[in-house]
């Protein structure tokens, strides 16, 4: 998984500038500000159904572009770009909060599947790196064999399983956490 936390600020003057990125990336950044808007007029619509659905399927268009822009993001950068880029990152977090928020009747019961996979995805993008940079781990899961045996599929598997578990149980308390918040807010007529 590439991190597009990690990036360096350029000696001015070098770098990838601020512009030269949305000129090279407009067409995304164009899309992205079609999705947030499509994600805000939804939630206008009158029959519950498709408010919930069209919303559901807009925010996922926004996530996948901002993190496909999140992914262009070179290593050595401006630092107007280094400041955009975090704008870029809060205001898809402020969509994402909107709608948990709003449709927080729905997200109460079924908040904890994306945070699960959330957690899933960012474990597995940040643990695979380091597996195989370690030689130790490296060899004991067999990524540099052509062949696989056994051993490396049960102990890969069984891997696999740990981190799905540990996911499942994150996720189910953070979603609590979430809801939790968001009752608290309730009380206090925000």
């Amino acid at each position: 998984m590439v991190s597009f936390m990690s990036s360096t600020l350029a000696d001015p003057g070098k770098g990838v500038t601020l512009s030269a990125y949305i000129s090279d990336n407009g067409q995304l950044l164009s899309a992205l500000a079609v999705f947030s808007a499509l994600v805000v007029l939804s939630d206008g619509l009158s029959s519950n159904l498709f408010r919930y659905l069209l919303t559901l399927v807009f925010l996922v268009g926004v996530i996948l572009v901002c993190l496909e822009l999140c992914y262009k993001l070179p290593k050595e950068q401006s630092v107007r770009l280094f400041l955009f880029q975090y704008v870029l990152l809060w205001a898809t977090a402020g969509i994402i909060a909107y709608c948990i928020y709003e449709y927080r009747l729905i997200s109460n019961v079924i908040l904890f599947v994306p945070i699960t996979l959330l957690v899933l995805f960012l474990s597995l993008g940040n643990i695979i790196p380091i597996v195989r940079k370690i030689y130790p781990l490296s060899e004991l899961y067999g990524i540099n064999y052509t062949k696989k045996t056994t051993f490396h599929k049960i102990l890969r598997g069984f891997s696999f399983f740990i981190l799905l578990i540990f996911s499942l149980f994150s996720g189910i308390y953070i979603s609590f956490g979430i809801n939790l918040f968001f009752e608290i807010l309730k009380h206090f007529k925000v």
